[in-house]
């Protein structure tokens, strides 16, 4: 879905229905919802502008998925941020990314 689209969905569902229709995509692709997401449901504009910039930087990375999860790895333990680094190995395990790359 391009940008335009993204935005025109979010305009005709209302911003609180978009952010619930987020949550709930983002739990079913990664089991969870992370929680800088939680942290942001009770600003449905934070949340949608998150997510919407995290989209765009996606489409426009010349970036495989693999590799960006290496770095989300590598910057979750940089950062000591346990549950950011459970999940991003987690991801980048159901990647196919080997076990010996993150750790």
């Amino acid at each position: 879905m391009g940008f335009e689209n993204e935005l025109d969905a979010i305009l005709v569902k209302g911003k609180e229905k978009a952010a619930r229709d987020i949550l709930k995509s983002v739990e079913d692709a990664y089991g969870e919802v992370p929680y800088v997401f939680q942290f942001m449901e009770d600003s449905p504009e934070i949340l949608i502008t998150k997510v919407l910039h995290n989209n765009a930087i996606q489409r426009s990375s010349t970036l495989d998925a693999r590799t960006t999860e290496l770095i989300s790895v590598a910057v979750s333990a940089a950062m000591r941020c346990s549950h950011c680094l459970k999940l991003h190995i987690r991801i980048a395990s159901n990647l196919g990314v080997p076990e010996r790359l993150c750790s």
